[in-house]
């Protein structure tokens, strides 16, 4: 169900205009809308205002301020599907990555550690990646824009160390088509995961950690298994 989302007080405290947000509340909680209502008003009380065609983060989405009329701005997302990039009017999959990828970190205790590149990073894939079913994800050296991530077919035949194997794209190209990745990319460095269709696998400092018990994680896990 697609539901609007203002803001109603910058206008008359900021003289500022106010926000419409499009969000299709199906499998959008609530409270996960707050954090973006409460980082507009923030910055506009600092002295920060919004401009058109402004690019504003939002977890690792990045999303572009938008004159929505009568008054009004709006902000739209990446839409996900297309390279280059086209734009969707909602904030949608913005609010429900950032539950994902939080619900997930948190799953193996390691929230405090929260590490979010912005779509924009680059990240290195294998060059037989972009087909694969079941996926190697390993994160180290996080630096500058690179992100640190690499994705992999898990039963490549592949050196992987051979740089004429590798392919450098934002994390944008990488995620498109296996949106089912992005829930693990805030997981921090010296992460490992291997996914595959029935399991998923995660290693921190090469050891291999289990989802807490009655987490997101361990729920999701169980659904695969039952498939």
């Amino acid at each position: 169900m697609n539901r609007s989302v203002f803001t109603n007080n910058f206008a008359k405290k900021y003289h500022h205009k106010d926000f419409i947000l499009k969000i299709n509340m199906d499998g959008v909680i609530e409270n996960d809308i707050k954090p973006i209502l409460n980082f507009l008003e923030r910055s506009i009380i600092s002295g920060k205002g919004f401009n058109v065609d402004e690019i504003v983060q939002f977890g690792m989405m990045l999303c572009k301020v938008v004159d929505h009329g009568d008054g009004y701005l709006t902000l739209h997302e990446p839409d996900m599907c297309s390279m280059p990039i086209e734009w969707s009017d909602t904030l949608t999959n913005t609010i429900k990555f950032l539950r994902a990828q939080k619900d997930t970190i948190k799953s193996y205790g390691l929230l405090d550690q929260m590490s979010i590149s912005d779509i924009g990073y680059s990240a290195l894939i294998g060059t037989d990646y972009q087909h694969a079913k079941e996926f190697i994800l390993d994160r180290i050296d996080i630096h500058d824009n690179d992100s640190g991530w690499f994705f992999g077919n898990l039963h490549t035949k592949l050196d992987y160390n051979d740089p004429g194997n590798l392919i450098r794209v934002s994390l944008y190209e990488a995620v498109l088509g296996h949106l089912n990745l992005v829930r693990y990319l805030a997981m921090p460095e010296n992460t490992k995961i291997v996914v595959a269709i029935k399991d998923v696998t995660v290693y921190f400092h090469e050891k291999e950690i289990e989802p807490q018990k009655g987490s997101f994680m361990e729920a999701y896990l169980k659904i695969l298994k039952d498939k």
